[in-house]
Order: C-alpha cells, then sequence, then structure tokens
C-alpha cells in the first residue's frame, strides 16, 4: 500500500493523540498554598504603633542600647524595654505587614514589607512613627516562607498579580499532568519554588547590634540586603535609603557579617569576602569553598566561624562548625572541623563562643585554641531548640523555638538565666 504524505500525517497525529490519552492523568497532592492580600491594602496599612502584644513566633532580633526589637515574621516587630534583662517589659507592636528583617542605624529602625523597606524613628521608643518608605526594593516575586510553610510538600507557582504574600496555607490540590517515562510535566512549577532560610542580622558594633544569621548589615552609611544571588546596596541619606546598586553573584546567598572594613557572605557552597573600600560597591577579593549547607558567619580579628547544616532550605548533609584563617583575605582557609548536631547561628565575646546547636541546645566554647574547641565546652543548656545568639555586655540573648531566652555570662564558668519572653 503507498502512503502519501497526507495519509503518514495522519498516521502521526492519531499515534500522538492516542499516546497523549495513554500519558495524561489527574494528580492529587498537598501543597503549599500563599495567603494573598491586596496591594492598595498592604501599602496602606496602618503602621502607628499599636499596644504591646504577646510574642506568638520569635524571628529576627535587634539590640539598641536597653530596648529589644523582635520581629514576628509576616506581622511586626515588637519593642522590649530591656533595662532590666531580668525583667523585661513589652511597650508596644509596630504592624509591619510581610515582614522577616529588621535592621537599626542610629535612631532608624529599618522594616522589609514584601518588596519595600519603611524607615520608623525609634528614638523615643515608647512611640515610634513612620519616617518614609522605599518602594519595590525587592523583585515582585519576593518568597516569603517563614508563616505557615511547609518545607515538606512542594508549593503551587506563584502569581505577583494576586498580590502580596502575607503567610501559606496547605491544602489539597488537583491537577493534570502528562507522563514521559519517569518524568511528569505539571501546570505549577512545585519543583523549582526556592525557600527562603531563616535569617537574622550580622554584628554592626557600637550600641545597636543584632544576630549572626543575617539578611541585613549595616556598615558606615550603607545598607547591605541579600534577595536570591544579589546584594542590593543602599545609601542611607538622613532616615531613608537610595538604591545605589546590586552585585550579582553566582551563588545562593545566606547571611552576611560586616567586620573590619569586610563584608562577609554565606553562601550555600561557600564563605566570599568582600572589600568594602568602595561602599558603594562591595568589591570580592576571597572565596572560602564548601559543600552545600546553610551558612552563617561570624568573624573576630582573622578568624572566621562558620557553621554549616542540613535543613529544610539546605542541600547537604553536613553538621559542623568550621575554623576559618582569613589573615590572608584573599586566601582563606580551614584549620579546624568540628561535628555538631544542627548548628545555627553563633556568636563571640572574646574567647567565648556561644554555638545555638538546633534542637541540641545552646553550647558555651572556649576557643582561646583553634585545635581543642570541642574539648574546651563550659557550658550545654539542653531540651531548647536554639536558633541565634547575640551576646552583649555579658548578657546573652537567645532566639529560640520556646522564646527569647536571657542569660547572665559575666562568669563564664557559671552562667545563669535571667529571663525568657515566652512564646505561644
Amino acid at each position: 500500500m503507498k502512503i502519501t504524505h497526507f495519509n503518514l500525517f495522519m498516521v502521526i497525529a492519531v499515534l500522538i493523540s492516542l499516546n497523549s490519552c495513554k500519558d495524561k492523568f489527574t494528580k492529587t497532592y498537598q501543597a503549599n498554598i500563599p495567603i494573598y492580600m491586596d496591594y492598595d491594602e498592604w501599602r496602606n496599612q496602618d503602621l502607628t504603633m499599636q499596644a504591646a502584644k504577646t510574642v506568638e513566633n520569635p524571628g529576627k532580633l535587634w539590640i539598641k542600647d536597653q530596648y529589644l526589637f523582635i520581629n514576628e515574621p509576616m506581622k511586626g516587630v515588637h519593642v522590649f524595654n530591656n533595662s532590666i534583662p531580668s525583667n523585661p517589659i513589652n511597650i508596644g507592636f509596630i504592624p509591619v505587614i510581610s515582614s522577616l528583617d529588621i535592621a537599626v542605624k542610629g535612631n532608624v529602625l529599618f522594616v522589609d514589607s514584601y518588596t519595600d523597606i519603611i524607615s520608623f524613628d525609634i528614638t523615643n521608643p515608647e512611640a515610634i512613627t513612620m519616617i518614609c518608605r522605599t518602594n519595590d526594593v525587592f523583585k515582585n516575586d519576593k518568597i516569603q516562607t517563614s508563616q505557615g510553610y511547609n518545607f515538606n510538600i512542594p508549593a503551587i507557582e506563584l502569581n505577583a498579580s494576586n498580590g502580596v504574600i502575607i503567610g501559606w496555607e496547605q491544602q489539597e490540590v488537583t491537577e493534570e499532568a502528562y507522563a514521559s517515562g519517569n518524568y511528569y510535566n505539571s501546570n505549577n512549577n512545585i519543583d523549582g519554588l526556592l525557600a527562603v532560610s531563616d535569617v537574622s542580622f550580622s554584628n554592626s558594633g557600637g550600641v545597636s547590634t543584632g544576630g549572626s544569621m543575617a539578611s541585613f548589615a549595616i556598615y558606615t552609611d550603607y545598607l547591605y540586603v541579600i534577595e536570591g544571588r544579589n546584594i542590593n546596596s543602599f545609601h542611607i541619606e538622613g532616615n531613608c535609603l537610595t538604591n545605589s546598586g546590586t552585585l550579582q553573584t553566582q551563588n545562593q546567598l545566606e547571611t552576611l557579617f560586616t567586620s573590619g572594613g569586610y563584608l562577609y557572605v554565606g553562601t550555600t557552597t561557600g564563605m566570599l569576602i568582600y572589600t568594602l573600600q568602595n561602599t558603594n560597591t562591595p568589591l570580592q577579593v576571597g572565596n572560602y569553598p564548601h559543600v552545600g549547607s546553610c551558612d552563617p558567619v561570624v568573624v573576630q580579628g582573622n578568624r572566621a566561624y562558620v557553621t554549616l547544616r542540613t535543613g529544610n532550605a539546605c542541600v547537604g548533609d553536613v553538621n559542623q562548625l568550621v575554623v576559618v584563617n582569613i589573615e590572608d583575605k584573599t586566601n582563606p582557609y580551614e584549620i579546624k572541623t568540628y561535628e555538631m548536631t544542627n548548628p545555627h547561628g553563633l556568636g563571640l565575646d572574646n574567647n567565648t563562643l556561644f554555638l545555638c546547636d538546633g534542637s541540641d541546645g545552646l553550647k558555651v566554647y572556649d576557643k582561646t585554641d583553634d585545635y581543642t574547641i570541642d574539648s574546651n565546652m563550659i557550658s550545654h543548656f539542653q531540651n531548647i531548640n536554639t536558633f541565634d545568639v547575640i551576646p552583649y555586655n555579658d548578657v546573652l540573648i537567645m532566639t529560640a523555638k520556646e522564646g527569647i531566652y536571657q542569660y547572665d555570662y559575666s562568669d563564664v564558668q557559671n552562667i545563669t538565666q535571667l529571663s525568657l519572653i515566652p512564646s505561644n
């Protein structure tokens, strides 16, 4: 039988049709569903300081003089008078929808809100007022995952036109998919969603300071902000921000820490070192690569202390504390590695190292000898799910799942708990 071009085309079309019917199927699964708010409603939110509220889910923490600023992820900032650490007083709440990060410069508090950064006057911490708003700092598809996001299930594709993401909920999703061998294409990009890891702030020195798991960092009159693989630079002019440039990298960035005129960037594949000689445009001078992992960094003198951990938003299978020699910023190298349980944030005060080892609690070490840190544990506070620490004037302030802990370490051999701001 002779097959014409037309008949051949029809045969191929039928075969494709039959194959498509055979490979098409319905898939049902649990997924993260974003909760949206209308853009106009979000931009017009009332930012007036409110009466004190109970801390439900402590996030980022910043200390300014005797005051604590505690981020409630996606909701706002709690303000505490901490002049007596054994009796912190909850004095108010700043409602900021879709917020995750905070930082303080002088008497100005910077708080992110989805795509924007809002400046607040904290000259009188009991009557905080908004100063200005820098719009569209972040892309409108910025992913916020700290409130209600379940890392164990996929997420449906985000749609920026739907509004601002203010939270997440889990629902059963049914969709059509097309099989091809062991692979399927679905209508939703459930594998391409990159979750934002938990973060805090770098130490800016003086009487204003934050923790080690930073996505904001302040140096002189500049604010540096992580967004995905980029570092955005902002000049602090008066009380407001002016975008001064974007530094693009090839790494997935996580944390920022400034020390001695350098910016140390923790990424999922290594620690990057930038000189801030030109504050407007950081210039990379060094790189310490490591296996894929979450990566907070703190620095003291010519040593960097890096924690690597597995986790919901991290790849890799290591849980370690790494001591890195950074005397030559262009050639950092590993001195010693210590196995840990699931290390998160860490802090330094002279020869004392405070380390949050996740569910294994707070560990305190004498770090005098780089090669024997694990043999010189001073204290171990167990049964606490720890996140980050800030050593400040002989008081250790620690964020944990259970709330905000404060410890007196003026006698490091006899550390005592002062208070707990519980979370619900």
